[in-house]
């Protein structure tokens, strides 16, 4: 059996998948990046144990990733031959293939958000963002002493953002046909005395999706496409459709949401390796 494998060393995390000779996933593997070397040994080292894969079986090594730029260029791991994935290839490309989708926006929701646009087979960094996972992690250990997303999430479900942000109902006395009254007018700017952690941790979310969904609206309507694919951590928490498909509503834009949306870089930069 040959193994194309896919690293995807983020700033937080590292993302590792394998893809047998047909371009299916046979193993997958996530691992915080404490540092880019070990968390990158690490997580391959698990992959290969829990899988009962064999070095022997591994054809090729694609890497990408801001931790892929401290990999000197056509090093070995293990003896493997290794190649460099450009990140918009490897996002735009994995997110195409889990969405099935020929062409649309991507928004990869990483440490930070990257924008990618994919059409007529060509992958373009559109812009990107400082707010991300890190943002959602860094103000939740200030705010509520909680860093993980999943925990964050959590929370959230039993949060109300009444206490939180000021709504368009609070501002307005009238009715507008494409604003409803709960959408948020001013995010925080409502924040109760009393606001539990619940309230806060829905805030967090809220306000991330909500800068980011806007912005993903924004370039995806200048590049005329109505398709927003979702990919990276942060694509993965209940909160991201719930409010992502509200905005998308109000720009008429279609946010779309895909299995293993964790590993969409990782799966793209092997994708490129194994299509070259």
């Amino acid at each position: 059996m040959k193994i194309i494998l896919g690293i995807d060393i983020g700033s937080t995390s590292t993302k590792i998948i394998a893809l047998n000779s047909k371009g299916e996933i046979v193993a997958k593997c996530q691992a915080a990046t404490s540092d880019r070397l070990i968390s990158m040994y690490g997580c391959l080292g698990k992959l290969l144990h829990e899988k009962n894969i064999s070095l022997r079986d591994i054809e090729r090594i694609a890497l990408t990733g801001a931790g892929a730029s401290w990999i000197e260029e056509g090093s070995a791991i293990y003896g493997i031959k290794t190649a460099k994935v450009g990140e918009a290839d490897s996002v735009g490309l994995g997110a195409l293939t889990l969405s099935g989708l020929s062409e649309g926006l991507i928004m990869n929701i990483g440490t930070g958000t990257v924008f990618v646009h994919a059409a007529s087979g060509k992958f373009s960094h559109v812009g990107g963002s400082g707010v991300g996972g890190a943002t959602l992690s860094g103000l939740g250990g200030k705010l509520i002493n909680e860093t993980d997303a999943l925990r964050i999430s959590e929370l959230a479900e039993k949060g109300d953002l009444k206490n939180i942000d000021l709504l368009m109902g609070d501002v307005y006395n009238i009715n507008f046909s494409f604003l409803p009254p709960d959408a948020s007018a001013a995010n925080f700017g409502n924040i109760k005395a009393d606001a539990s952690k619940e309230d806060i941790a829905l805030g967090l979310l809220s306000t991330i999706y909500q800068v980011l969904g806007v912005m993903a609206a924004f370039a995806a309507l200048g590049k005329e496409s109505g398709s927003i694919i979702v990919t990276g951590a942060l694509a993965e928490l209940k909160q991201a459709r719930q409010v992502l498909s509200l905005v998308g509503g109000l720009y008429k834009v279609n946010f779309i949401f895909c299995e293993n949306a964790l590993y969409a870089t990782a799966l793209g930069a092997a994708l490129a390796v194994k299509n070259h």
